[in-house]
């Protein structure tokens, strides 16, 4: 059986369901385009693989003048800031970026020093021994939300996922007064939903309520899942009064399941999420949240990976702030607000 043939720019304007020259625009940063149809455009290239020329032309030269990006999904509100962000920072530095987006544990990574000069590596997006690999190649990389383990000393940006949690739900207890407080965590091995469990954990602690393994649940950042979690715990009669949902898709899913189940939010049960993704200021209610800065995580990435190639150094951990988004699924009555 042949290889499969790379895929054209055609092929991804057929995807997106743009223009040839369309695609061109996007890539190329020439000229202003409708964020939605970008971001068509950018989740094509990266579903199919899409390689440009000019990468392949540079190579010639020993250097491609373009960043390897790789995802484990982008079919997720959260990856849109975080994508726009890295496409953006690098082609204001001269950088293209070729996005790899592994569905699958057994697909192999798109990007390599074949065809990038650095790696931008997102959370669970390579095993240990991938990262193994791929430093042995010497390509200059770093890590999103995940260290590579104790052996592995690779530059990692992350953000303050501990603090955050605990944040929203000392808010939880201190002005709403909530002591049932039920925690949906992410998937297992998560360092993001690691900390904010460890967060969640403080808050209780520091407030002298025990922990009762019985409010803790599987959201695994999803919203479905979410949704059936807390349908469960509702069914089964489970007291509680507030949910800390380790992300903002978990959060929907249980305001999802407690509409479904008659339950108002926030007058009966409240519900508190993670990241502020684009859509939690339009949830019903909106969704109080800890704002999690992807769209500086990206930046970050970019420049630091970049100077990383150009200079051989980077800074082995960068740890950005997070903050406290107050609006009315907790309880409170402003429409926004910030602590």
């Amino acid at each position: 059986m042949s290889d499969p043939q790379p895929a054209t720019i055609d092929m991804v304007a057929q995807r997106a369901g743009v223009s040839i020259s369309t695609v061109s625009r996007v890539l190329n940063r020439s000229v202003p385009v409708a964020e939605p149809t970008a971001a068509r455009v950018l989740a094509a290239v990266a579903e199919l693989g899409y390689v440009p020329q000019m990468a392949a032309k540079s190579l010639a030269r020993g250097r491609t003048r373009a960043l390897g990006l790789l995802l484990p999904d982008i079919n997720n509100d959260f990856f849109w800031p975080l994508l726009r962000s890295i496409t953006v920072s690098a082609g204001r530095a001269g950088y293209t970026v070729v996005v790899s987006v592994r569905d699958s544990p057994d697909a192999p990574p798109q990007v390599g020093r074949h065809n990038a000069d650095g790696l931008i590596i997102f959370n669970t997006s390579a095993s240990p021994a991938e990262l193994r690999s791929i430093r042995a190649t010497g390509i200059p990389m770093v890590l999103l939300y995940q260290n590579g383990g104790p052996d592995l000393s690779i530059p990692l940006i992350t953000i303050e996922n501990k603090r955050g949690a605990h944040l929203v739900v000392s808010h939880l207890i201190e002005a709403h007064g909530h002591r049932r407080i039920a925690m949906l965590t992410g998937p297992q091995g998560s360092e993001d939903s690691y900390w904010r469990e460890q967060g969640y954990h403080a808050a209780l602690a520091e407030h002298r309520i025990a922990a009762d393994p019985a409010l803790v649940g599987p959201g695994l950042f999803d919203e479905a899942a979410s949704c059936a979690t807390v349908a469960a715990w509702l069914e089964a009669g489970l007291d509680f009064t507030a949910v800390f949902a380790c992300d903002d898709d978990s959060a929907r899913g249980a305001l999802r399941a407690l509409a479904q189940a008659g339950r108002r939010v926030p007058e009966d049960v409240a519900v508190v999420g993670f990241d502020d993704s684009p859509l939690s200021p339009y949830t019903q209610p909106p969704l109080t949240t800890v704002h999690a800065p992807t769209e500086q995580v990206g930046q970050r990435a970019v420049a630091q990976i970049i100077h990383g190639i150009e200079h051989g150094q980077m800074l082995p951990l960068t740890l950005l702030p997070t903050e406290l988004i107050l609006r009315r699924s907790c309880g409170c009555g402003a429409a926004g607000g910030m602590q």
